[in-house]
């Protein structure tokens, strides 16, 4: 009873008065959007107040009331069959229903107030007179604050007996002030009897409900009005100005067969409708022309139009067979185990795996890229190939793991928005200092990196498990620079001075400017060696403290004397560049000559005399510096190997 089969109208000048109408079942749907409230009696709670045909009314659900005000054992039940009795039954067996009823909105519950209980016993002897008087009441009450007029549907059924009156009716009594008083309607006009469709009946209530906050009601039969009244899909309606709507029923099947065909899509106005396994599926559309599309796996589109006139109608939509070979795709976990409720997307359909891990679906020949996705696994993407044959496609799902990233610096205060890099995904922490990522089994290698902090790399590895990732990022060294200004004893810059920097390594040797300056970048706090030599000066030595910001060094050179002019003068490299075999001349006198490479690391050093043949093709090539030392002086020059 998901959809109550109605109509809706609203006639100008409706009088003030309750007036009930019968109108055909299976006509006219309300637009769900006028809904004040409704119940189709098919929730499951229904259920226990009834127990093979006995009632059980303290087992009414919860808002409602089951009451026998006689206590003459007659009262309101729900069921899904009836009624029986000696009147009403096949004979010679007097409790099977002899008239068997269909709800309007489908074979399901209703509520059921059965008062002939004639020839009921196994022997179907029993004959009963008693007098009844019993209701059944919604008393939670419904807010129609907002509602300017109130229409009540109801399905019902009946047999009655003899003369209606005061005391012997069957009624519909509505309450707005929470029960304490009641207006009581009778609704025993025109209704189906037997084994019809109920009748669906209507009720304007607006003088006692539109407006009111707390409206309740009741369903009464009094007195001896046998045989049995049956009520279902109870509605409240604010029909003001909405349009009637009109049951379009399509049916769609296979042209060849006749076979109804499940799962097609009908298209209208961009919504989409789905058949059943009857092939059929029903829209409630108002009076207008329609184009409609009709897709189904296996078969050619379908495409038409029909127009709505008043009238309920059926669209029959004969579908062509497109040919193609049968197509299973198998989706398992790591373990071969079936995964169920798997989404497949192949060409443009969603489709979802049963619990044996399987969709099946025609194909005809061609290539399909398709995706397979499930929560807490990988998704899955792949192409396959139809070519004259049936297929059967194994996909394998790996399982998702998490696999969280804790990122502290030195003093384990979580860093924010840093940046963690696996293969090309690139993840950023919260304001904890956490990201947290989903990878299947295997190894794997993280970059954390972060603005102001070394960059730090992390190897690990997923095995069946999650797993937490800690990771600690160091502050980038602050950096600084060593300004040189070389002169000479009046002050007068010396241009061509080269100085060596170097702690336990040779840092870099520049040499000054015009202005006798240069120099050193990017160096972090220590303590620094230097070495400044000029032709026709002394070398001069010295250090130099870098302690959290620039310094600045200013070196006096003294002119050399005729020993260390001499050594200037002569010490020569030849040839300049080499490919590794060169000569080194100097003036008279024993020297030592050291060869530095551009790291500043030593990579050769000997004792020479005034000449002296040098294989450095061993080495790399690049730029050298060689040095020239006795105990009174030193000169380096450069040397570049090709």
């Amino acid at each position: 009873m998901k959809t109550i089969l109605t109509f809706l109208f609203l006639l100008l000048g409706l009088s003030l008065l309750p007036a009930q109408q019968s109108i055909p079942a299976h006509k006219i749907q309300l637009v769900n959007d006028t809904l004040i409230w409704q119940t189709t009696f098919d929730e499951a709670d229904w259920s226990a107040t009834s127990s093979n045909g006995v009632p059980h009314p303290e087992n009414a659900p919860e808002g409602w009331l089951m009451v026998d005000m006689m206590d003459s054992g007659f009262h309101w039940r729900w069921d899904t069959v009836g009624p029986r009795g000696y009147n009403t039954s096949q004979d010679p067996d007097c409790h099977k229903p002899r008239e068997p009823l269909e709800s309007a909105t489908g074979d399901n519950g209703f509520l059921l107030f059965e008062a002939d209980h004639y020839n009921t016993i196994d022997d179907c002897s029993d004959f009963t007179m008693n007098a009844m008087n019993a209701y059944v009441e919604y008393y939670q009450g419904i807010d129609m604050t907002n509602a300017d007029s109130v229409i009540l549907y109801f399905t019902q059924w009946q047999r009655l007996c003899c003369a209606l009156t005061e005391a012997s009716n069957v009624w519909f009594s509505v309450s707005n002030d929470g029960g304490l008083t009641w207006e009581k309607i009778s609704v025993a006009g025109p209704m189906a009897t037997g084994v019809s469709n109920g009748t669906v009946s209507s009720l304007d209530i607006t003088p006692y409900a539109a407006g009111n906050n707390n409206v309740t009601f009741r369903f009464h039969f009094e007195g001896l009005t046998q045989y049995h009244w049956e009520i279902d899909d109870v509605m409240f309606v604010d029909p003001t100005g909405l349009p009637m709507t009109y049951e379009v029923t399509f049916d769609v099947n296979n042209s060849d067969t006749g076979d109804p065909i499940e799962d097609a899509v009908v298209t209208i106005n961009g919504n989409d409708y789905i058949t059943g396994s009857n092939g059929q599926v029903t829209a409630n559309l108002a009076d207008d022309t329609y184009d409609y599309t009709v897709d189904a796996a296996g078969f050619f589109d379908y495409s038409g139009s029909f127009t709505v006139d008043g009238a309920s109608q059926t669209v029959t939509v004969p579908m062509l067979d497109a040919g193609g070979y049968d197509v299973l795709i198998l989706v398992e976990d790591a373990s071969e185990n079936p995964i169920d409720g798997a989404t497949v997307n192949i060409d443009g359909n969603n489709l979802m795996t049963d619990n044996s891990g399987m969709v099946d679906l025609i194909l005809p020949d061609g290539e399909y890229n398709y995706a397979v996705s499930k929560e807490g696994y990988a998704n899955y993407d792949s192409q396959l190939i139809v070519n004259g044959d049936d297929l059967t496609e194994n996909v394998l799902l790996q399982t998702l793991y998490t696999v969280q990233f804790e990122v502290k610096n030195s003093q384990d205060v979580p860093i924010d928005n840093a940046q963690v890099a696996i293969g090309d995904d690139v993840f950023s922490t919260n304001a904890d200092g956490m990201v947290s990522i989903e990878l299947t089994n295997g190894s794997y290698t993280a970059e954390v990196s972060k603005t102001g902090y070394e960059d730090a790399t992390k190897n690990f590895t997923v095995d069946n498990s999650n797993t937490t990732i800690p990771v600690v990022l160091y502050p980038v060294p602050s950096t600084y620079s060593i300004y040189f200004n070389v002169e000479d004893e009046q002050n007068n810059p010396i241009e061509g001075a080269e100085i060596e920097l170097s702690t336990d390594t040779v840092i870099g040797v520049y040499s000054t400017n015009t202005d006798g300056e240069t120099a050193f970048n990017d160096l972090p706090n220590g303590t620094y060696n230097y070495q400044v030599s000029a032709a026709e000066f002394e070398d001069t030595t010295g250090t130099v403290s870098v302690a959290d910001g620039d310094e600045a060094v200013t070196v006096t050179m003294a002119a050399v004397g005729i020993e260390s002019f001499d050594a200037r003068m002569n010490f020569r490299i030849h040839p300049n560049p080499s490919n590794g075999i060169i000569e080194i001349y100097t003036g008279e006198g024993e020297y030592t000559v050291s060869v530095f490479d551009a790291l500043g690391k030593k990579v050769h050093e000997q004792k020479m005399n005034e000449k002296l043949l040098l294989n450095l093709s061993e080495q790399s090539t690049g730029i050298y510096i060689i040095r020239l030392q006795s105990h009174k002086m030193s000169i380096s020059k450069r040397f570049i190997l090709k």
